[in-house]
């Protein structure tokens, strides 16, 4: 994140997400280590901006997108990172098979979708 002419997409949960995710309030979420808020912040970021109406396909499989977060040690290649899944279904947009209830919203360094619930990297 360190150059700011880059552009970014964000899967940015409202507050009503984190909430149905069962995190209760910011509190809680400040409290986390940042080993383990980093690395969920970062899966939420994807490089580029992507448009629902253009680089989300109904295909099957799903569209497959690298995210920031990159695999931990052991491995040495910063190239191989965690994915997201988006979709377009007849009923809107998903990342993750999670519904998105907001896209394509304007940022200044990219754009920005909300998904329902959190989106979170595989254990």
């Amino acid at each position: 994140f360190a150059n700011p002419a880059a552009v970014y997409t964000f899967i940015a949960p409202k507050n009503s997400a984190f909430r149905l995710s069962g995190i209760p309030s910011t509190g809680v979420i400040n409290a986390l280590p940042l080993a383990q808020l980093v690395p969920a912040l970062q899966y939420h970021v994807i490089p580029g901006q992507v448009y629902s109406s253009l680089n989300i396909t109904n295909k099957i499989p799903n569209n497959q997108l690298p995210t920031s977060l990159i695999f931990p040690a052991p491995n040495t290649n910063p190239l191989v990172r965690f994915t997201t899944f988006p979709s377009r279904r007849d009923n809107g947009i998903w990342v993750n098979n999670i519904p998105v209830v907001g896209y394509d919203i304007q940022a200044a360094n990219g754009i920005m979708h909300n998904p329902l619930t959190l989106v979170m990297p595989p254990r």
